[in-house]
């Protein structure tokens, strides 16, 4: 198991659970790599990190997500959306670009985890219900 995230400590507490529930954890150790996986060149990484590793990929799992709660008037929206785009459309895409032919190959499996926001509006005082849900509910809808 890898595990990745932005954050450090977050990630090796994700390492230290998965190590401890696992039976094989001294053959099969989980590890943890920090990563921006909004960088194409960080997501090829960590494909070609985890075959170095085991020889293989059985499985990917999406659940990277993130958004902007801000509204209309917002001068930076523009530039707020396109960082959500990239975390929540962009990574997704390329993970499953540089991981298929692995998981083909494996007969393995893509698991895509979505924000419960994807299907129900947001409260918000800001009136941008509009900006959030038409990004997220067609993020992963392709796949």
């Amino acid at each position: 198991v890898i595990v990745t995230g932005r954050r450090w400590e977050a990630i090796q507490k994700v390492v230290e659970e998965c190590n401890i529930l696992s039976p094989n954890s001294v053959e099969n150790e989980a590890f943890g790599i920090a990563a921006d996986i909004t960088k194409i060149d960080k997501i090829k990484n960590l494909v070609g990190t985890v075959l170095e590793r085991f020889g293989r990929l059985d499985i990917l799992i999406n659940c990277a997500g993130g958004g902007t709660f801000d509204g209309i008037h917002d001068d930076q929206l523009v530039k707020k959306i396109e960082k959500m785009m990239n975390l929540n459309l962009r990574s997704v895409v390329a993970f499953t670009q540089a991981a298929l032919p692995h998981l083909e190959a494996s007969k393995g499996n893509i698991v895509n985890i979505v924000s419960q926001y994807a299907t129900r509006p947001v409260s918000s005082n800001n009136n941008h219900d509009f900006f959030e849900n038409t990004e997220k509910k067609c993020k992963q809808s392709m796949f």
